[in-house]
């Protein structure tokens, strides 16, 4: 069910208080990633990585997780059918999604 909260538009009150605060946009920029930066993306996914997610991983799984956040493998994605956006702040790389392109059969 979709609510109105007061000076807001359209609320979606399925979801805890706080997501539904908008994101301070004018806070971050947004761009896609370019080539000569996949190696410092890589890097930056990794050690968040490492922080917060890594321990809930078996052995295996980090290893798989690392193999395709590597910067080669990563680069050749971006060379077929993925590209990486990149959410910057006062410019370091805040953030990042990697999407692949929708395949048609």
């Amino acid at each position: 069910m979709i609510g109105r909260a007061p000076g807001s538009e359209h609320v979606d009150t399925r979801f805890p208080t706080g997501y539904n605060r908008p994101m301070e946009a004018e806070k971050y920029s947004y761009r896609c990633m370019s080539t000569d930066e996949v190696a410092d993306v890589c890097h930056f996914v990794n050690s968040v990585f490492d922080r917060s997610v890594a321990p809930l991983y078996t052995k295996r799984g980090r290893c798989k997780f690392r193999e395709y956040a590597d910067p080669e493998a990563t680069s050749l994605r971006i060379r077929s059918d993925h590209f990486v956006l990149l959410a910057v702040e006062d410019g370091r790389v805040a953030g990042i999604i990697e999407m692949r392109l929708p395949r048609r059969s």
